[in-house]
């Protein structure tokens, strides 16, 4: 599959996407959208596989979107978890599926720290997030579980 580059219009941002993985995010800094971009409305969040285009939205999925928070947090100054927090709610907003794989995130990568396990419908988007990359959720839950 070659690579797709997207201009994501709400956040003003270009998105190059390949096979179904984020290789590049920046912000657009030019008064021109680039020709061969394809412009798309605004960010979304599925548990299911990306999915390029779908009602003028780019659906990244779990690890896609981890791709993009942590791209987020590098290009704030001073961040917080609070400002992480409201820059993803305002670049995804409308999601449908944003708290639930959100949770699905933090519970795959806190696992160790949890009260409980995921239950009932949690442990289906846990399972969803953590099929869109196995190893590299693992590599976060282990950083997970040996951060204070």
């Amino acid at each position: 599959m070659s690579v797709s580059s997207f201009y994501v219009r709400f956040s003003n941002i270009y998105v190059d996407v390949d096979a179904g993985r984020i290789i590049e995010i920046k912000k657009n800094t030019k008064a021109r959208i680039t020709s061969h971009a394809i412009w798309v409305e605004r960010l979304g969040v599925t548990s299911e596989p990306c999915t390029i285009v779908k009602d003028d939205v780019l659906l990244l999925d779990a690890w896609a979107f981890t791709d993009f928070s942590a791209w987020l947090y590098s290009t704030m100054s001073r961040p917080t978890v609070r400002k992480l927090e409201t820059a993803l709610s305002r670049h995804f907003a409308g999601c449908t599926e944003f708290n639930e794989v959100t949770t699905a995130i933090c519970q795959i990568v806190f696992a160790s720290k949890l009260k409980r396990p995921p239950q009932g419908e949690e442990t289906y988007f846990v399972a969803k997030a953590l099929a869109s990359n196995p190893h590299g959720f693992a590599a976060l839950a282990a950083a997970g579980a040996d951060s204070h």
